[in-house]
């Protein structure tokens, strides 16, 4: 399976507005290695509760706290490049590397998900958190993992043969993935998977919907 990864082209454009006592005007700040940023390639933007910028770039990880930029890495990383950012239940930053490895942040350091080292096939993964901020994982042609953070078990969901993609969790909290090959998005329950049913404009269920993968070439 090959991805082409949506890069911020060579520079990033982060908006900031500006409100004025006269008016209201949109200020732009422009960043790139010039002003700090470790790269001018970057794959995930992320503003977590305490307002901080997290940047994954082809450098590593990057932390802006609205005066300058902060590189984080971890020495046991196969690869610099940084994408997927998200936070979880505790205001912890996630993110995974393009080998599929995953770590987490912890103030100015960033650790190795060692549960995870046991199953992943150095490719690259995805991953979300549920309503009980347990983490699942997906890459690929494997078992969908879900890890428990605070007793530290897993449990190893569905199959590992057919392909799973496009792991996500939904407004609602609900968790849903597909399978191209079955043309289907199910939700991923405790201990079973519903499909669902796609609809037109005007209500009407689809029986044969189609599925693209957008990152395939």
């Amino acid at each position: 399976m090959h991805y082409c990864f949506n890069r911020y082209v060579v520079f990033i454009w982060m908006h900031f507005i500006v409100f004025f006592a006269t008016a209201q005007s949109p200020a732009t700040i422009h960043f790139d290695v010039g002003n700090g940023l470790p790269s001018n390639e970057v794959y995930s933007l992320k503003i977590d509760r305490k307002g901080f910028l997290w940047i994954g770039t082809s450098a590593g990880l990057a932390r802006y706290d609205g005066n300058r930029f902060f590189l984080l890495n971890n020495p046991k990383s196969r690869g610099t490049s940084v994408s997927g950012l998200q936070e979880d239940q505790s205001g912890k930053i996630w993110f995974n590397n393009f080998s599929g490895q995953l770590f987490y942040t912890s103030g100015d350091f960033v650790s190795l998900y060692q549960p995870w080292e046991l199953y992943y096939k150095k490719q690259m993964a995805e991953f979300c958190f549920d309503k009980k901020n347990r983490l699942l994982i997906d890459n690929n042609e494997n078992h969908i993992f879900r890890f428990n953070q605070t007793n530290h078990q897993v449990e190893q969901l569905l199959d590992a043969k057919s392909e799973k993609q496009f792991l996500s969790r939904m407004h609602d909290g609900s968790i849903l993935y597909s399978q191209l090959k079955e043309v289907k998005v199910l939700e991923l329950g405790e201990t079973s998977t519903t499909e669902v049913p796609f609809y037109d404009i005007a209500k009407k269920r689809i029986l044969h919907p189609q599925l693209i993968n957008q990152f395939q070439y």
